[in-house]
């Protein structure tokens, strides 16, 4: 499993457990990332994959664009990420 695949399924886990999205500070404890930049880092990738939907006005910053599109949660493959640039 790539560590894209582990930040997701974490999210989703948590989003089918609360009802709402982790924080950043969340993933990065439940994944064993060492710094939220990390976090950070896969989020980005995931959005421009469009897996997933970043958000700066909320205080959860992740809305699970699938979730938005068919209005129930569903694991995804992570299988292509595109590369930042920087």
């Amino acid at each position: 499993m790539t560590r894209a695949q582990q930040v997701y399924d974490f999210i989703l886990a948590k989003f089918q457990e609360q009802g709402y999205p982790p924080t950043i500070r969340q993933i990065m404890d439940g994944c064993g990332l060492h710094s939220t930049s990390a976090v950070s880092y896969y989020l980005r990738r995931m959005e421009m994959a469009g897996v997933i939907q970043l958000s700066d006005a909320r205080p959860v910053p992740v809305e699970l664009a699938e979730y938005l599109r068919k209005y129930k949660a569903k694991r995804v493959r992570v299988t292509y990420l595109p590369t930042l640039t920087v």
